[in-house]
């Protein structure tokens, strides 16, 4: 979910753009919580964390990294 997340925002959707990606589970998603992703860029990949805004922002992945081809 998060991969999709950052390849529809930042790379117009293309699968084929993403040569690399991991996360850490941090804590626990409910199903139907809706959860944030936040997006930001460090050298040449893309950085992510996503968190349950409804539990305080409770972080679920951590370490979440997307390498572009």
């Amino acid at each position: 979910m998060t991969c999709k997340a950052i390849t529809d925002a930042l790379l117009d959707g293309d699968t084929a753009a993403v040569a690399a990606y991991g996360a850490r589970f941090a804590g626990v998603a409910f199903p139907g919580e809706t959860l944030k992703v936040g997006i930001w860029k460090e050298g040449g990949r893309f950085l992510a964390s996503v968190v349950a805004p409804s539990r305080d922002n409770a972080v679920v992945l951590s370490g979440v990294e997307l390498i572009p081809a």
